[in-house]
C-alpha cells in the first residue's frame, strides 16, 4: 500500500512517474531507523540540516533502476511536505568534489523534487539540488554569455566562471554555485525578481549576484 508521503509527491508533482513505470514503495520509517545516519563530522558542520533530516519519515522507493529516499514532515496544518533525494554516494565517487559538499553526500545524496513546499523556499522551481549529477563546472552553460555581456559592456569580469561548479538549477536557468576552493556562493539569475540578491560589484545586470547573509555553501545549505 503506498505511503501517504508517496501519494502526495506524485498527486503535487505529476511529471514523477509516466504510465508503464515500476514502482515499488516501502512501508515509512523514521529516518533515526537507519535511514540518515550523519557523521560527527556531518552533524558538526550542517547542525540545522542535520536535526531536520533526523526528524523526517523516510519512505524508500524503487522507480524502474532509480532508487529514492522521501523524506517527509507534517507542517502545522498537519499537511505532509518533504523531498524526493537521491541516496548517499560512496567514497569513491567523491575524490573530487568540493569537501563540504562531498560531506553532504556522503551520507545524504541531494534533492530532486519537492512535495507542498513553502513559497518563501530557496528551493522553490529549481530542477535538483546539491546531487552529484547536478554538479557542473561554471555556470551551467552561461559562461559564454556572461563573457560576451562583460565584453559588450567593456567591463573586466570580476569573476572567471572556471573557478566555480554549479549545485542548483533553477527550470528557467538561474543557477546557484560555489567557488572550487573557498566554497563562496554565487547565482547567476539572467531571469528573476528576487528580493534576497545583490548585484555582484562589476558585473553587468542580470548576471552574477551574491545572496544576502549567505557568503559561503555551509551557509546555503543551513539557510535552506
Amino acid at each position: 500500500m503506498p505511503s501517504s508521503d508517496w501519494d502526495d509527491l506524485t498527486t503535487d508533482i505529476s511529471w514523477v512517474t509516466f504510465a508503464g513505470d515500476g514502482v515499488e514503495v516501502s512501508p515509512t520509517r523514521m529516518a533515526s531507523d537507519g535511514f540518515f545516519q550523519p557523521t560527527p563530522r556531518f552533524q558538526e558542520t550542517f547542525p540545522s540540516l542535520s536535526h531536520l533530516l533526523g526528524l523526517a519519515r523516510v519512505t524508500v522507493v524503487k522507480r524502474n533502476n532509480d532508487k529514492y529516499l522521501l523524506f517527509g514532515w507534517t507542517d502545522l496544518t498537519g499537511r505532509s511536505l518533504g523531498w524526493q533525494c537521491l541516496p548517499p554516494e560512496p567514497p569513491t565517487n567523491l575524490e573530487n568534489v568540493f569537501p563540504d559538499h562531498a560531506l553532504i553526500l556522503s551520507c545524504f545524496g541531494g534533492i530532486r523534487e519537492r512535495w507542498h513546499e513553502p513559497q518563501s523556499s530557496w528551493l522553490l522551481n529549481l530542477n535538483h539540488a546539491l546531487t552529484l549529477k547536478g554538479i557542473s563546472d561554471g555556470f551551467n552553460g552561461w559562461d559564454d554569455y556572461y563573457l560576451d555581456i562583460c565584453k559588450e559592456d567593456n567591463i573586466s569580469p570580476p569573476v572567471n566562471p572556471a573557478e566555480y561548479r554549479t549545485f542548483a538549477v533553477e527550470a528557467n536557468g538561474n543557477c546557484t554555485m560555489y567557488h572550487h576552493v573557498s566554497g563562496q556562493i554565487l547565482m547567476f539569475a539572467h531571469d528573476h525578481n528576487f528580493k534576497y540578491v545583490r548585484k555582484l560589484p562589476g558585473c553587468p545586470d542580470y548576471t552574477l549576484y551574491t545572496i544576502n547573509n549567505c557568503p559561503d555553501f555551509r551557509a546555503w545549505v543551513e539557510t535552506l
